[in-house]
């Protein structure tokens, strides 16, 4: 997990990114299958860009303790 997190390598970028974007679909998704969350497709797509724009820092939080350092190269 832990060179998951902190490798630098394009790969493991993407792979971090396809992560966030499975996550935030899941949050999103599984409510709406068990008829819990009814939403319209386009506030679903907003909801998850915006699940995946809190992941990002907190995976740079676990990363370096700053949330602010993944935006840095």
């Amino acid at each position: 997990m832990k060179a998951f997190i902190e490798s630098n390598t394009i790969g493991m970028r993407f792979a971090r990114t396809v992560v966030q974007g499975l996550i935030a679909a899941l949050i999103v998704f599984v409510p709406s299958a068990i008829g819990a969350l009814n939403l319209e497709p386009s506030v679903a797509a907003f909801v998850t860009a915006g699940i995946m724009a809190v992941l990002s820092p907190l995976m740079a939080l676990l990363k370096t303790g700053n949330p602010e350092d993944g935006a840095a190269e």
